[in-house]
Formats: C-alpha cells, sequence, structure tokens
C-alpha cells in the first residue's frame, strides 16, 4: 500500500495556514529535528558507531526532503522556501556526516611565531585499514619543542607548510581492527597532529588506565613527569642537602622537578617569570627560594639565594639564564640539559648567543653536562609512573593542569607557551 501523502494533498494543507505561521511550524519543526539528530549522533559515538552515524545521515535525510517539500508549496515566494531547505539540510549534513577538523601550518616562521602560521582547515573523516585504530583526541599536549619542529630536523624530522601541526595526545578509541584496542579505551600517541580524528597503527599506541582527571595522564604520568623524574634523578643525581636549581620552574616539567629535588632532602631555587610564579612556587610548591629572572641580575640573585652555589642545574631554557647559573656552579657540579625555551622562537636574523665560560668554566669546575630525551628512559617508565602516582597520592607532590579549551585555540596556546603564560602542563582540550 503506498501510504505517501500526493503533493496536492499538502499544498491544500499548507494553503489554509498564513504563511508567517508557516514559517514558524517549518522553523520548530527543524529545530526539534535538529535536537533529535545531535542528541542521536551523541549517542551513536559514545557507542563509537560510525556506521550508525551514516544510517542516520540516509534516514534525516528522507525526512528534510520531505521538510523541504513543505516548506517549498507556496509557503514562500521567490524561491525562499527552497533556499531555507537547502540552508537547513546542509547544516544536518554535517551533523551527521562529520569532517575532521585540524590545524595546518599555513608558512613556516621566519621570525616569531604567529596565529597567521596556522590555519583550520576541515578534512575527511579518516578511515581505518587492517591493524588500525580510529581515534577522538581528548588533549593535545603542548610543548615548547613543537617550536622547534619547525625550524629543522631535531630528534624528529622536521615539519613544512601545509602539513597537519604534529602534537602527542590523549585519545579515546572510537573503531578498532586491531584486537589489542576496543572502543572507549584511552591511549596516548606521541604524534596523533592537531586534529580531532586519527587513524594510526596500533603498534603507535600505548593503552593507558582511565583515570580522573584524565588531564594527569598527559602531565604528572606522561612526558612531562617522566621527563622531571628521569633528567633529575638519572642525570642529576641529587644528594641530600645539595642545592638543585631549575629553570622555568613553574613550567610543566620545572615544577616537578623542584617538588621531587624536595623529596630528597635537597634545598630548591626555581627560576620563573614574574613575582606572582616566584610566589606560586615558594608557598604552594615548597620550593625554598625562587628567582625572577624579569626583575634584573640573576647571577647575583642566584648567589643569594643558593647560599654557596649549584650542585645541580636542571635547565629548561638555555641563553643568559644558563650562563648565570653555570657561573654559579659549584666544582663536581651536574647541568641536565632539557630544553632551549630561550632559543626556539627568537629572531634567526640575531644569530645565536654565545654563552660565556663554555668549555673553560666546565675545565675549571670540572663540571659535567648531559641532554637527553625522555623516552631513553621508557624501559623504567611503569617504576616511574608507579613511584609518582605514591607521591601524588600522598599528597607529597602536587599537580597543576593548565588547559585551554577548543581546537581553535591551538595556534594562541602554543605562542603563550612560548611566552610563559601557562603554570604547569599546558593542554588543549578538543573533545
Amino acid at each position: 500500500m503506498n501510504t505517501t501523502l500526493p503533493e496536492d494533498v499538502f499544498c491544500a494543507i499548507t494553503n489554509q495556514i498564513p504563511k508567517t505561521v508557516r514559517l514558524s511550524l517549518f522553523i520548530s519543526l527543524a529545530r526539534a529535528v535538529r535536537k533529535v539528530t545531535e542528541r542521536t549522533l551523541l549517542f551513536a559515538q559514545a557507542q563509537g558507531s560510525p556506521k550508525f552515524a551514516a544510517m542516520l545521515y540516509s534516514f534525516y535525510s528522507g525526512v528534510l526532503d520531505t521538510l523541504d517539500m513543505v516548506v517549498t508549496v507556496r509557503t514562500f515566494s521567490n524561491g525562499a522556501a527552497k533556499k531555507t531547505g537547502l540552508y537547513f539540510a546542509s547544516r544536518f549534513q554535517r551533523l551527521t556526516m562529520p569532517t575532521n577538523r585540524q590545524i595546518h601550518i599555513a608558512e613556516l616562521p621566519k621570525g616569531k611565531l604567529g596565529v597567521d602560521h596556522f590555519k583550520l582547515v576541515e578534512a575527511s573523516m579518516p578511515k581505518t585499514a587492517a591493524g588500525q585504530v580510529l581515534l577522538r583526541i581528548r588533549y593535545l599536549l603542548i610543548d615548547a619543542a613543537m617550536r622547534a619542529w619547525m625550524l629543522g630536523p631535531t630528534y624528529r624530522a622536521a615539519l613544512k607548510a601545509g602539513d597537519v601541526m604534529s602534537s602527542a595526545a590523549l585519545a579515546e578509541v572510537v573503531e578498532s581492527q586491531s584486537p589489542e584496542f576496543r572502543p572507549g579505551d584511552i591511549v596516548y600517541t606521541d604524534d596523533a597532529g592537531c586534529q580531532e580524528f586519527v587513524a594510526l597503527d596500533a603498534s603507535r599506541l600505548r593503552k593507558l588506565d582511565n583515570i580522573e582527571p584524565l588531564s594527569h595522564l598527559g602531565n604528572i604520568y606522561g612526558t612531562a613527569g617522566l621527563t622531571a623524574y628521569f633528567g633529575l634523578l638519572k642525570i642529576g643525581s641529587p644528594q641530600a642537602g645539595e642545592t638543585v636549581v631549575v629553570s622555568a620552574a613553574a613550567g610543566a616539567v620545572g615544577i616537578f622537578v623542584g617538588q621531587i629535588a624536595k623529596l630528597k632532602g635537597c634545598r630548591v631555587i626555581g627560576i620563573a617569570g614574574g613575582q606572582a610564579k616566584c610566589e606560586l612556587l615558594t608557598k604552594d610548591f615548597g620550593f625554598d627560594a625562587a628567582v625572577d629572572y624579569k626583575a634584573g641580575n640573576v647571577y647575583q640573585a642566584l648567589l643569594a639565594a643558593t647560599q654557596g652555589g649549584i650542585d645541580v642545574y636542571f635547565d629548561n631554557v638555555g641563553g643568559e639564564v644558563f650562563e648565570a647559573c653555570l657561573f654559579n656552579m659549584k666544582p663536581h657540579g651536574r647541568i641536565v640539559a632539557c630544553g632551549v625555551v630561550s632559543a626556539y622562537d627568537a629572531d634567526p636574523t640575531k644569530g645565536m648567543q654565545t654563552v660565556r665560560g663554555v668549555p673553560a668554566w666546565f675545565i675549571s669546575r670540572r663540571l659535567s653536562m648531559r641532554g637527553f630525551i625522555v623516552s631513553d628512559f621508557y624501559a623504567e617508565r611503569e617504576q616511574a609512573i608507579a613511584e609518582l602516582k605514591n607521591w601524588v597520592r600522598s599528597g607529597q607532590i602536587k599537580v597543576r593542569d593548565d588547559i585551554v579549551e577548543g581546537l581553535q585555540n591551538f595556534p594562541t596556546a602554543l605562542i603563550g607557551l612560548l611566552a610563559g603564560e601557562n603554570i604547569g602542563k599546558r593542554m588543549v582540550k578538543v573533545s
């Protein structure tokens, strides 16, 4: 039996309704359909069912065709109804067939990084192949080294214009063609890219415990906490009673370096930018003293704060701060070379800064300096995370997240990090 109403019946019905009322009814109906669409799609996403979402698209397309037919039949003049119907149809199509928003590098910076060096792009949804996993990005993990990736090859290949901006991420499995993962699993990947979804080989993922808050997996139990843990304990080798100094002390890594050093019985001095950060370090995070590098002579301030010199310097910045610490080092002091934030976003036309005292001061003071990447110590990662968890549970280590909402705000999040705006680990919450 054909249950479809003929078009002339629609005409007869709509002709009995004033045009303004017809418009109001249409808008109300369209809003209702949109609300049902959104809620149903959220359910489909929660169940990890992209195929179900495609089925919904077909269903709602039929509903929209009916709406379009109703409003087109003498509801408006001059084709306005058709345009309105097409508008709503396109809006619903975007809801039911989601795209994948990405942050691309518009051009490589030749000086300071700016928002114009990035662009927001809508790409098609990635598809999985055998052995791959479709991920929904939850948090992008922002790091100053991301700026270095735009300068040339480092411990990874250089980025170029047109690339999706690289980023490590915490993500949730949506669909899996690997027996190792299933929908709902939380994973870490060191190169998800700045986007909403990504399909990756299962071998590139590490399954994580689903804890609350989830952000701590990318902070104290992620690269930031592990970098502080291994860099200080394995390379710095601090002993009780020694003096430890850390630069960028209010940042993702430095804030943990200081707290771990205190747990080991050391006197801890943090270097940070601004009086507010310095007060935070001493009042909230247990540092013995803090030096504001923006306030004046860092060398003299360190000389007073360290009360005799530095045994271990954990360097995150390089440049003038490194030099000030170098000339305050005690004989047989150890320098942990972790980052060079001061150089990442510097004007390349001014050339590289020369640090005085290298190598002469190293020789006369019998100093040692070693650089590292956190992955050098991944064989001991689980043991380190277990110890970090114990310290957090006991309240001996405090964790500070610095979260920026929305993928579209990634450029300002990274630029702000390079300018020292963050306290603790900066992340971009994508979903």
